[in-house]
């Protein structure tokens, strides 16, 4: 039996070497500007993307499920340990994304850190550039399913963010905050 697991194994991993980066249980410095130390899983279907130059960091025992996106943008993503990134999450990095330690961010989650300017109207919007001020998820907190974070937002940590919230200005203090746009409905006594 233990030979027929280790050969599974070898070929699980034979395979993600061949059609994805593949990141070893120990410290290593990719030429593609992925980084990652001992996680606990990473799928198979990640995409991590740093095509425009960027970097990605990835802490230890991470758990980063099925159809995640990691994009750069030019910018940085820097996921801290223990943190837990649910499917079908998209990150894009263009000013820099910050996830602090011990969070969770559910289900088909879109922190988009880079804002379209649109203050000329006859012009194309895609020809006036973007605005890149960055995202930052304090440590411990809980980022409920398909939730919209934009640039320029700081999460306090051990804050709560309800399913389907848009988060468009920071949530200072830990809290517990939903809607669109997110408002804070109490404050969380104790994670401060």
């Amino acid at each position: 039996m233990n030979s027929v697991t280790s050969e599974l194994k070898r070929l699980f991993f034979r395979t993600m070497q061949s059609a994805y980066i593949f990141l070893r249980r120990t410290a290593q410095k990719s030429t593609l500007g992925v980084e990652a130390r001992s996680f606990e899983f990473i799928h198979h279907s990640v995409a991590f993307n740093t095509t425009n130059g960027g970097k990605i960091t990835i802490g230890d025992n991470c758990q980063i499920e099925q159809g995640v996106i990691l994009a750069t943008f030019g910018g940085e993503i820097v996921i801290g340990d223990n943190v837990f990134i649910g499917p079908y999450c998209v990150i894009y990095g263009h000013g820099g994304v910050d996830i602090g330690s011990q969070s969770m961010i559910a289900a088909q989650s879109i922190l988009v850190s880079a804002n379209h300017q649109f203050n000329t109207p006859s012009e194309p919007i895609h020809g006036q550039g973007i605005t890149k001020v960055g995202i930052k998820i304090g440590q411990g907190c809980w980022i409920g399913a398909a939730v919209q974070v934009l640039d320029g937002v700081t999460v306090a940590p051990y804050s709560v963010i309800g399913a389907g919230s848009v988060v468009p200005k920071s949530i200072l203090n830990s809290s517990l905050c939903f809607g669109n746009p997110c408002r804070v409905i109490r404050p969380l006594e104790g994670n401060t």
